[in-house]
C-alpha cells in the first residue's frame, strides 16, 4: 500500500474525521438548501421546504424532493459510513393530517413518493483540506468537494422539476 492510501485510512478511521465529516455534511446540506431555495418560483407555487436533523436533510420543492443522509455503522468510523442522496417525485415526509391512534400521534400519508435516482458516496480524505465525496464503486474516479456536490444535486432536482412540469397539449390548427 502507498503512503497516500495509509494516510487516508488512518484519517478516516480517526475521531478527528468524525468531526470533519459532520462539518462537511452540514456544509453540503446548507449549500443544497440555499441552491434549491434559489429555485423557488412563487408564480408557479414552488416554495422550498427544508427540514434538517443530525445526519439528515430533506428538501421539498413543489412536486419533487431531495434527501441526503449520513449512514453510520456500528464501527462509528467515517471510512465505514456512506452518504446517501436520493431524488424523489412526490412529497417526502409527513404530508397528511395529524391523527392519533391509542393516544399516539401518527401521520396519515396521502401519497407515496417515488425514487427518481439514488447515489451513494464515500468520504475520501487524508485530512480536512483534502475532503471530497466519491461515488461508491471502483468505476467512479470523480471526486466532489461539498460545494460541487451541492451544485450537482440542485441542478439535478431542477432538471427533474422541469421534466415533471405540466405539459400543455399542442393545439392543432384546423384547416378551413
Amino acid at each position: 500500500m502507498t503512503t497516500d492510501v495509509l494516510d487516508r485510512e488512518d484519517f478516516l478511521d480517526s475521531h478527528r474525521a468524525l468531526a470533519v465529516c459532520a462539518r462537511e455534511f452540514d456544509r453540503l446540506a446548507e449549500d443544497i438548501a440555499k441552491r434549491v431555495t434559489d429555485l423557488e418560483d412563487e408564480a408557479k407555487g414552488l416554495k422550498a421546504d427544508v427540514r434538517r436533523s443530525p445526519g439528515r436533510c430533506i428538501v421539498q420543492l413543489g412536486p419533487v424532493a431531495l434527501t441526503i443522509s449520513w449512514l453510520r455503522t456500528r464501527a462509528e468510523t467515517v471510512s465505514q459510513g456512506r452518504l446517501l442522496i436520493v431524488e424523489w417525485n412526490g412529497t417526502v415526509g409527513a404530508n397528511g393530517a395529524q391523527e392519533y391512534v391509542n393516544g399516539v400521534p401518527t401521520v396519515a400519508v396521502s401519497q407515496t413518493a417515488k425514487v427518481v435516482r439514488e447515489n451513494v458516496f464515500i468520504a475520501d480524505a487524508s485530512d480536512e483540506k483534502s475532503w471530497t465525496w466519491r461515488r461508491e464503486g471502483k468505476t467512479s474516479r470523480k471526486a466532489y468537494r461539498s460545494t460541487e456536490l451541492a451544485k450537482v444535486c440542485a441542478s439535478s432536482i431542477n432538471g427533474t422539476l422541469r421534466e415533471n412540469a405540466p405539459r400543455r397539449p399542442k393545439l392543432r390548427s384546423r384547416a378551413s
